[in-house]
């Protein structure tokens, strides 16, 4: 009975010192997925930055319908109101037949602010760490776990060797 414990030791540690090696592969894959989730194409990272993206385009959105809607009420104004158009006229250089115009040169022409149609806005691509050096990275790291369990390992083996050695050999002396 004592030796089938003892077999059964024997095997549960050497299944665990196996086991203990999947430990790099799963640290691997979870420093991946957890790098990816938060500094990835489609992370936390480019989240937030694509939602302030998207607040300065509305504002923009919302300065564009502004000047639209000023535009248009130029528009109209200049289709249906008779005065409107003379004014604008003058303020271009124009004159009714018989109106003499006199220009002083010198001075600025006075030109009433047209309104800006506004700004071009393109929408920028987030920063984010690519999908490559998450996997570099998260390799690397599984393979220094590995590297540093084996290490541990090796010493391990090497110290129980070398007692074996310094125990099994006779001293000079006691012969």
């Amino acid at each position: 009975m004592r030796f089938v414990k003892n077999m059964a030791k024997l095997a549960v540690n050497k299944a665990m010192k196996l086991v203990k090696y999947l430990l790099a592969p799963w640290t691997a894959a979870l420093v991946y997925v957890v790098s990816l989730i938060l500094w990835g194409p489609m992370g936390f990272s480019a989240y937030d930055q694509l939602k302030m993206e998207e607040a300065r385009l509305r504002e923009n959105m919302t300065a564009l319908e502004q000047i639209n809607t000023e535009l248009e009420n130029t528009r109209k104004a200049l289709f249906h109101d008779r005065d409107t158009i003379i004014l604008r006229a003058r303020e271009l250089g124009y004159a009714p037949e018989g109106e003499k115009f006199v220009r002083i040169v010198g001075l600025p022409v006075s030109r009433q602010a047209q309104p800006s149609p506004g700004q071009v806005v393109n929408a920028g691509r987030p920063a984010f760490i690519p999908d490559e050096v998450l996997r570099i990275i998260s390799v690397c790291i599984g393979a220094g776990i590995f590297m540093a369990l084996a290490l541990v390992d090796f010493v391990s083996y090497s110290r129980r060797r070398a007692e074996k050695l310094y125990y099994s050999i006779p001293d000079e002396q006691d012969e």
